[in-house]
């Protein structure tokens, strides 16, 4: 397949850019990660999208609107106006939202052939919004649905933020491009307040679409390996979002995701990721 640098064609225009108007109100933890996928290209606001949960209308952009920024001008970005409310998650703040044992996912995504398979009072370290980061307990379970491998969880038991999770992988083909790309869906519904709650029993598609839910859609932009580069080679296969915590010098830790699973790797301060702000608690 031939892949044309984004900036190739003359007659494109980009959207006029989105500034988030949704209410900030915090029942799960998924609710501080903003709606939209990204900080757009001008960085004068988000990259496009629709409303949830009608996420199949979130598309990836002709030419990709999509900003790809080192870590020097993605903190930079938030002297702006319209990122006044919000900041670059820590590793342990997107840890509340994608959680991993390790260096390994636990969401698993992937074509597992398995059978059903619950894992019960997992213990993970994850800072919830602006809170102290501290140790959680969590159950998962994982199923094949209509083909595809869903991840189940009840996260943070016994917390104010017990919630119940689904983590989907879907491949969609845009209408102006020649293959598949890669999402990860992830929907959360509160629990607080809620008796008998199981596991298995909110281990189904149905549970998530009778309560009111939080669903956020991530697309897999992959990054740029410098400032001169025209195109990220595993665009529509990788996702990556940076994060404020430093793995060296040189280097700092980002959010990674593939059709696989989701975890956590590095980037280069001079290679260029995409930025996915957190909402300020008021």
């Amino acid at each position: 397949m031939t892949v044309r640098p984004f900036r190739k064609d003359p007659n494109y225009v980009a959207p006029a850019p989105l500034v988030e108007t949704a209410s900030l109100d915090f029942k799960t933890p998924l609710d501080f990660v903003s709606e939209a996928p990204a900080v757009n290209r001008a960085g004068d606001g988000f990259v496009p999208h629709h409303n949830f949960p009608e996420y199949k209308e979130l598309k990836y952009h002709k030419n990709t609107d999509v900003g790809y920024y080192t870590w020097e001008k993605a903190q930079a970005l938030f002297t702006k106006t319209f990122l006044a409310n919000y900041y670059i998650p820590s590793k342990e703040q997107w840890l509340s939202i994608v959680p991993t044992s390790g260096s390994s996912s636990v969401i698993t995504i992937h074509d597992w052939n398995g059978t059903p398979s619950p894992k019960s009072d997992i213990k993970q370290t994850a800072q919830v919004g602006e809170e102290p980061a501290q140790e959680y307990v969590s159950d998962f379970f994982y199923k094949k649905e209509d083909g595809r491998n869903v991840t189940y969880a009840i996260r943070f038991k016994g917390t104010k933020w017990e919630s119940a999770w689904r983590y989907t992988n879907s491949w969609v083909r845009p209408e102006h491009e020649d293959r598949k790309r890669n999402r990860l869906r992830i929907q959360c519904v509160p629990l607080q307040g809620k008796t008998g709650i199981t596991l298995e029993g909110i281990s189904n598609p149905k549970f998530f679409t009778d309560n009111p839910c939080t669903v956020r859609t991530f697309l897999a932009y992959d990054n740029l390996s410098s400032e001169s580069s025209d195109y990220p080679h595993t665009y529509g296969d990788y996702g990556r979002y940076w994060s404020t915590t430093k793995l060296n010098d040189n280097s700092q830790e980002i959010l990674r995701f593939s059709s696989a699973s989701a975890s956590f790797h590095y980037a280069s301060k001079t290679e260029c990721v995409p930025v996915r702000p957190f909402r300020k608690q008021p």
